[in-house]
């Protein structure tokens, strides 16, 4: 899913709100976002979101080619019109910022997503700016 900045605005403070709650903290006490995560121990979700796409994006890049996952990934329409404006941001488009976020490409990670255990650890990078301090690394 795709996610502009209010939205992502929205999910963060959407987050806090339901931490904080857990933990009961009040708006009275000032406790910072980044202490009621460590609290928890859970990490920013935005974060933990890109990590889950980028799974489920080395998922399907292994998968036969013949699987229909694959299929609609790498499916383009022929031509036909589209409406007036900016284009909305796919799940495609989604996925090469994510790459981007972690210095790759869909070129160049084509050719790790074939090597489970390297692609484990590009994921396992996202996973370190999530908070997430231990990443198993299966090969």
């Amino acid at each position: 899913m795709a996610h502009n900045s209010r939205q992502r605005q929205e999910i963060g403070s959407g987050t806090s709100q339901w931490l904080r709650r857990i933990l009961g903290i009040t708006w009275k006490q000032k406790v910072t976002n980044e202490e009621v995560r460590k609290r928890t121990g859970m990490g920013n979700l935005l974060n933990i979101l890109r990590r889950n796409r980028l799974r489920w994006l080395g998922h399907i890049n292994r998968m036969d080619s013949n699987r229909l996952p694959k299929q609609a990934l790498q499916w383009a329409p022929r031509e036909g019109k589209r409406k007036r404006g900016r284009p909305r941001k796919n799940w495609k488009a989604t996925m090469t910022d994510d790459l981007r976020s972690l210095g790759m490409n869909l070129g160049r990670g084509r050719a790790g997503w074939s090597r489970q255990r390297m692609w484990r650890s590009c994921v396992a990078r996202c996973a370190e700016g999530a908070g997430r301090t231990k990443v198993r690394v299966v090969g």
